[in-house]
Order: C-alpha cells, then sequence, then structure tokens
C-alpha cells in the first residue's frame, strides 16, 4: 500500500540517467537541451558517470560532433555555452540539483539562508539542522549522510573546482 521500491545502486544506468537529468532539469541547473535522452544517451557512450562529468563535456566537443551524439557543431556549442552558463546558477540551485532526499527547492532555499555556502552547510550536524524550520530529524539525517559519502565529497569539490558557485552573494 505505501511502500517505495527504488534502486540503491547509484551506478545503475538507469539511475545514473534519472539523477544526471535531474541534475540538469529546469528547476535545477537548468541547462537547456540538456534534457533525459541526451543523457541516456551520453551516460550509454560513457561520458557521464556522474553530474560533474556534465562539465568535462566541453573537453570532448569534436569527437561528440564526429559521433553526432548532440547534434552538429551548432547544437552541440548551444548545448556546451548552457552547461558553461549554469555554472553562475545560485547555491540553492545547485543544493536542489544534488539530489539530496528530502532536499527540494524550498528546502534548499531555507538552508542557504542559515548558511553562507554548500562547504558551510557541509560542516553541520543533525542537531545544528533540527534548528532550522520544516526541517526534522529524517532530513537532518539525509543531510548529513549525503555530505559524509566519500564519492560525493569528491563529486562535490570537482564542481568546486569547475567554478560552480558554491557561496550565496552577500546581500
Amino acid at each position: 500500500d505505501t511502500a517505495d521500491i527504488r534502486c540503491v545502486n547509484p551506478s545503475c544506468p538507469a539511475q545514473l540517467t534519472r539523477t544526471i537529468s535531474y541534475f540538469t532539469s529546469r528547476n535545477c541547473m537548468d541547462i537547456t537541451g540538456l534534457g533525459e535522452t541526451l543523457v541516456d544517451e551520453l551516460v550509454k557512450e560513457n561520458y557521464l558517470r556522474n553530474y560533474a562529468d556534465i562539465y568535462c563535456l566541453k573537453e570532448h566537443r569534436d569527437e561528440l560532433i564526429e559521433k553526432g551524439i548532440i547534434g552538429k557543431e551548432k547544437n552541440t556549442d548551444k548545448v556546451l555555452a548552457a552547461i558553461e552558463k549554469s555554472k553562475s546558477n545560485s547555491p540553492v540551485r545547485l543544493l536542489t540539483a544534488l539530489g539530496i532526499r528530502n532536499v527540494g527547492g524550498s528546502t534548499a532555499r531555507e538552508l542557504m539562508k542559515h548558511y553562507r555556502s554548500i562547504r558551510e552547510l557541509e560542516a553541520a550536524t543533525e542537531d545544528d539542522l533540527v534548528q532550522i524550520p520544516d526541517i526534522g530529524e529524517t532530513t537532518a539525517r539525509d543531510i548529513v549522510n549525503f555530505f559524509s559519502n566519500e564519492e560525493n565529497q569528491k563529486i562535490l569539490n570537482r564542481l568546486s573546482d569547475y567554478g560552480l558557485k558554491m557561496e550565496m552573494e552577500k546581500e
């Protein structure tokens, strides 16, 4: 009646396609042209193994054009420009895009009102998080678990190295 069944293997191609598609979606990083069909093809061709790999696609521009995966030169350049533009999105969008269980757009906005950066949020404990309005124990645990995962740490470091905004702008 109320049981949800979900794959817990983050390396599963279907799970990977869904995770990356969510990352690129309009409510997250809003990367125009990089929809589920194209993401699925890039996963199958082994260009994407996690969402940080999106920011490496420009290194494969000529190869992508040659294989026609994204399209001809014009389409490929449009998608690569949209990827580059997404780097300037707010940390709220990035936090939403990370796909942390129970952290959607409104929760991400609330969290970023209390933390200056994603790196600062990363250091928060469950006790710190439950002090924030609308953050319960389950959500707090999911956030702490996400940031304590070594693989997620590697991805966050890569995203930071690629120049994605991790800090809120001062008002």
